[in-house]
This record gives C-alpha cells, structure tokens and sequence, in this order.
C-alpha cells in the first residue's frame, strides 16, 4: 500500500528535512505528506523512461 510506504518514509525522517525521489510518486503520497507535515519535504517524480537528468539535479539543490 503505497500510503504505508509514505508513512513509513516521513517517520523516518522524524522531523528532519528529507527529499524523496521517484518515478512511482503519486499525488497520493504529495496529499499524505502535505496532510501530515513533520518537516521540510521535497517530493520530486522523475521520468522512468529518463532517469535523472540535469533539471532533476537543479531541482534537488536546494
């Protein structure tokens, strides 16, 4: 269940900022994440067809 998944991923972070990475990220998991804030959280889909390409690295310089 992809929910128990999100979970898990955001008491892990236990408060600390985290930056997930994906190609199966769902609006699901932005609505859970956004429903339960413990933290800064970035949540970045990238393209399985692509992998991570130089937007995706620009994007997770923060």
């Amino acid at each position: 269940m992809i929910e128990s998944a999100t979970r898990t991923l955001v008491e892990r972070a236990a408060g600390r900022a985290f930056a997930w990475v994906d190609d199966e990220m769902s609006e699901a998991d932005r609505a859970w994440v956004a429903a339960h804030p413990r933290g800064r959280a970035l949540l970045h889909r990238v393209d399985p067809r692509h992998g991570l390409r130089d937007a995706d690295f620009r994007t997770l310089d923060v």
